[in-house]
């Protein structure tokens, strides 16, 4: 294709910024690829501290990475002091999630669930539920599916599995419930993100009790309905690794 006569390359690609033809900053030389990658205006953040060894539950290393809360879509139920917290940490294999809520009471049922959207996994999404008790486990995880025909096309396909591993500790004393998840890398099927770079997700909990849910999310808009949207996921940006003096 040639320009028409008169005319050359950059009016074909609207590139003029001039009276009368303004085109060079219009959506039509928006560089979608480049938007798509870039961090949202306004999303919620936290930062992922990076860390070299493994990481447990009593690690002190938690210390050191940021406290976010989790902010309540419902009203929280009577007697509830504490709001949920997370942090999130990272080495070269693991992807490393503490969140700490209020301990359950004896006639409520609580969980805690993280999304995790990487940055390099196209549409996939995966989730990890867990609940007070070490056999609580469940995951799943959807935008793997590519045939629009398959029942498990845009959902969340519980029959998906992954390694990974959960610990809890319920502290009546300091009246916290401690779940950190322990994720590797290669279950989501990417490599260790480069300093720098940004994953999306969020973190949930939810109590029922008395039969109602009370529900708090990490990140959320006042129209916030459902804990799965990804229009609401927040930034997991992922620090570079501290360089220790000589």
């Amino acid at each position: 294709m040639f320009p028409p006569i008169g005319h050359d390359a950059k009016h074909m690609r609207l590139a003029y910024d001039r009276y009368q033809e303004p085109f060079a900053n219009t959506v039509m030389n928006w560089d979608t690829q480049a938007m798509r990658s870039a961090p949202l205006p306004g999303a919620k953040q936290i930062v992922v501290k990076r860390i070299s060894e493994a990481s447990t539950l009593d690690s002190a290393l938690w210390k050191k990475a940021v406290s976010a809360p989790l902010r309540p879509l419902d009203r929280p139920p009577p007697g509830t002091a504490k709001e949920p917290t997370v942090r999130i940490m990272s080495n070269d294999t693991h992807l490393y999630l503490r969140v700490e809520a209020p301990v359950p009471t004896k006639e409520s049922r609580d969980r805690i669930e993280v999304y995790v959207a990487p940055a390099n996994a196209q549409d996939a999404i995966y989730r990890f539920s867990v609940g007070p008790q070490a056999d609580s486990k469940q995951q799943a995880a959807t935008g793997l599916i590519a045939d629009p025909l398959d029942p498990r096309f845009g959902k969340f396909d519980p029959d998906w599995k992954g390694d990974w591993s959960y610990e809890t500790q319920v502290d009546s004393a300091s009246g916290l419930w401690v779940g950190p998840i322990a994720i590797p890398f290669k279950t989501l099927g990417v490599d260790r993100p480069n300093p720098g770079a940004f994953w999306r997700g969020n973190i949930a909990h939810t109590r029922f009790v008395s039969g109602q849910f009370h529900r708090s999310l990490w990140s959320a808009r006042e129209e916030t309905k459902i804990l799965d949207d990804r229009n609401d996921f927040g930034e997991f940006h992922f620090e570079a690794p501290t360089v220790q003096p000589k």
